[in-house]
């Protein structure tokens, strides 16, 4: 209950736990922590938070004034991108040139070509080109994501 009681007061939402849901039909059921919230950039972001968490980077710093943490992170998140990825500048313009094509479901070979170009430069894969349809619409999902993620106002 005092876990409840500091999570209120701290974000100012009320959030009644699962277990006493049933007790106020009423009120609607709140997560105590809120997922889109998240600005993840990928693996060294997660492990950051991780640690932080659980009190490790401060034990850490109390040791070393700088282990490298900052660095491991970049690399990290270079390496294993997550879901909030950033396009650049180059390949938002070339997205943008992709997406009426995109959206009647008609891609050439060249268009096909250029999608799979930015989207090995957007997550650091290396994807080859080819028909599946499953996959090329798991893939113009995913672009789409980091596509809104960059263009947000």
């Amino acid at each position: 209950m005092r876990r409840y009681l500091l999570y209120t007061l701290k974000t100012g939402t009320l959030s009644i736990p699962s277990r006493s849901r049933r007790a106020f039909p009423g009120i609607p059921y709140t997560p105590p922590y809120d997922v889109s919230r998240n600005k993840s950039k990928g693996l060294g972001d997660r492990i950051a938070q991780f640690t932080k968490a659980t009190g490790i980077d401060k034990a850490v710093k109390s040791v070393v004034e700088d282990c490298g943490c900052e660095q491991r992170r970049a690399k990290l998140n270079a390496l294993f991108p997550g879901r909030n990825v950033e396009m650049t500048e180059q390949d938002v313009k070339a997205y943008e040139e992709l997406l009426p094509a995109i959206e009647r479901g008609r891609l050439n070979r060249h268009q096909s070509r250029d999608m799979y170009a930015i989207f090995n430069r957007t997550f650091n894969a290396m994807e080859k080109p080819c028909n599946c349809t499953g996959k090329n619409k798991r893939m113009v999902e995913k672009l789409q994501q980091a596509y809104d993620y960059t263009c947000k106002p």
